[in-house]
């Protein structure tokens, strides 16, 4: 019997060019930060080197590490009518 493997996710994951939408994050975000500053290489370099720390960081992590990160420290608003306040790290019944 042959071996079938099942995809990881039922549609493809979100790419940008070859990078991931968390991979862009830093290095779009320092290229904004250089425009305003007036120091666009320094900013970029830094940029760059945030986003392969960040993939090297997120390696083991499972996709949409850094979006559910922006959430729970609060940093990312949902589009739902409501949603469970991040800060509050225990659930009580009603």
């Amino acid at each position: 019997m042959k071996q079938i493997v099942f995809p990881r996710h039922a549609d493809n994951a979100q790419r940008i060019l070859i990078f991931t939408p968390e991979q862009i994050i830093p290095a779009a975000a320092m290229f904004m930060i250089g425009l305003v500053t007036e120091t666009l290489a320094f900013s970029i370099a830094i940029g760059i080197g945030a986003s392969w720390l960040f993939a090297k960081y997120s390696e083991g992590k499972p996709d949409g590490f850094l979006i559910h990160a922006a959430y729970w420290y609060g940093l990312f608003p949902l589009k739902a009518r409501s949603a469970i306040n991040p800060y509050k790290k225990r659930i009580d019944p009603l």
